[in-house]
């Protein structure tokens, strides 16, 4: 970071596309699971890339509040209620609300508080 700007970032994406089984993986899928069509590994890069083209071409140019409005707007399980479980094993209910400017998941506890947790510290169970 500068001062308050971020300098720079790196992005990483993970897509299964093909994949028929993620025993080891429980809670993965694939496209292939999802619509029972298979596709060309080439196409779907082609298509991938280019959609991250256009994104981060509308984030060059968009302030920052609309670029978190957005991300927030696709945030799974964002408002309805969920169980998460912390580094203590320890398993609460709450919801999803949205995130801070420094990317800390912020949720709503049992008793109406918003609790910041950063990346590891809790995970959400489904």
């Amino acid at each position: 970071m500068k001062g308050s700007n971020i300098a720079g970032s790196i992005i990483g994406v993970g897509l299964n596309v093909n994949n028929e089984a993620l025993s080891e993986l429980p809670q993965a899928s694939s496209l292939h699971l999802i619509t029972g069509k298979r596709y060309d590994l080439d196409t779907v890069l082609t298509a991938v890339a280019a959609e991250i083209q256009l994104q981060l071409q509308q984030v060059a140019t968009s302030p920052s509040e609309k670029i978190q409005e957005a991300y927030e707007t696709y945030m799974f399980r964002k408002g309805k209620v969920s169980v998460f479980e912390d580094a203590f094993s320890n398993r609460f209910n709450g919801i999803i609300v949205g995130v801070t400017a420094q990317g800390k998941l912020k949720i709503s506890m049992e008793n109406d508080l918003v609790q910041e947790f950063g990346l590891k510290e809790i995970k959400l169970l489904f």
